[in-house]
């Protein structure tokens, strides 16, 4: 089982983007995690979010290998939680789940930037906390 861990990054630190994720592969180590953040322990602290000049950062390596990732997912979980502004990435991750039939675990508070209809609606659960979606996908799988 393959499961992708979708969520914002730009603005955050790298620990802010990656504790969820960590907690996330913790709990399911069971199944093989897709993280955008694998293979990116070369960013500091303060530039989980921003480009630079190797492979992996730079827009298309980014764009690049989310979107096979995307493909190649059994489920997402996606952690919108405490989102500063809206994750366009995350956005674009959600929309090649659906249109791959892909089950999504979403993860939303109810004042959240991404309350709009199409990340609602396409998500086939909505939970409130990491907990809660690691529960769920602990029952799907």
């Amino acid at each position: 089982m393959k499961i992708y861990l979708a969520g914002p990054m730009t603005g955050l630190s790298r620990r802010e983007a990656n504790d969820w994720r960590l907690l996330v592969s913790d709990r399911l180590r069971f199944c093989t995690i897709l993280s955008p953040m694998r293979a990116k322990e070369f960013l500091n602290e303060e530039d989980s979010g921003e480009l630079n000049q190797h492979p992996l950062t730079a827009p298309k390596g980014i764009v690049s290998r989310d979107f096979f990732d995307v493909g190649q997912a059994d489920i997402l979980i996606v952690n919108l939680l405490g989102a500063k502004r809206v994750s366009i990435g995350t956005m674009f991750e959600m929309a090649w789940a659906f249109q791959n039939k892909t089950p999504m675990v979403l993860i939303i508070e109810s004042e959240n930037i991404h309350r709009h209809p199409f990340p609602l609606e396409v998500a086939n659960f909505t939970v409130a906390t990491v907990e809660d979606a690691i529960d769920l996908v602990l029952r799907i799988v």
